[in-house]
């Protein structure tokens, strides 16, 4: 299974802007066809990774991330079976603290560089003055992007409300139109 974010468009007389604000921001937007139980959406896949999908991404990340516990007692336990010392128990110890701690931290600054392209990208969109809606929504596939559809419920996000823990919050197959009209 796959994550792709997908930004949404009421009408595509938008494309062009969406495309060149995105360049501004750095994504990288791609035309695809999806099927949406909403007809008439047009959906544009965004930066995909070097696996071609939007896996371990921030966006709804709190709905399938789990956090990596580290059990000191049972690692302790496990590494008294295999008969080390104590010195070494408690630098191998410390050392998959520190590990854990350093990934912990990089996943936190990959979050926040994601989290801020979007909220840039959507605020450079607010100056734009857009008349159709535009929004995000995120899926989890099994099959082919082309062949499985996408049952969506509609939810309005003001876009002066887009922060990195909206977007952490987001719930799979809801698309949230940004709403620019109440933040002029």
């Amino acid at each position: 299974m796959c994550q792709y974010n997908f930004l949404i468009l009421e009408n595509n007389a938008l494309e062009n802007v969406i495309i060149e604000v995105g360049k501004a921001s750095n994504f990288r937007f791609q035309n695809v066809l999806t099927k949406f139980s909403i007809p008439n959406l047009h959906s544009y896949v965004t930066d995909l990774s070097e696996d071609n999908c939007n896996c371990g991404s921030v966006i709804g990340c709190r709905e399938w991330k789990e956090e990596e516990k580290f059990n000191i007692e049972k690692e302790k336990k496990k590494l008294e079976r295999k008969r080390y010392s104590n010195n070494r128990i408690e630098r191998l110890l410390i050392q998959k603290q520190e590990q854990l701690n350093l990934r912990k931290t990089q996943t936190e600054n990959s979050e926040y560089k994601e989290a801020d392209k979007w909220i840039k990208f959507f605020h450079d969109l607010k100056k734009e003055k857009l008349e159709n809606k535009v929004g995000l929504i995120f899926h989890h596939y099994c099959s082919q992007v082309s062949e499985e559809l996408v049952k969506i419920e509609e939810d309005n996000l003001d876009v002066e409300k887009l922060t990195i823990e909206t977007l952490k919050s987001m719930v799979e197959n809801k698309l949230y139109w940004i709403n620019y009209k109440a933040s002029r």
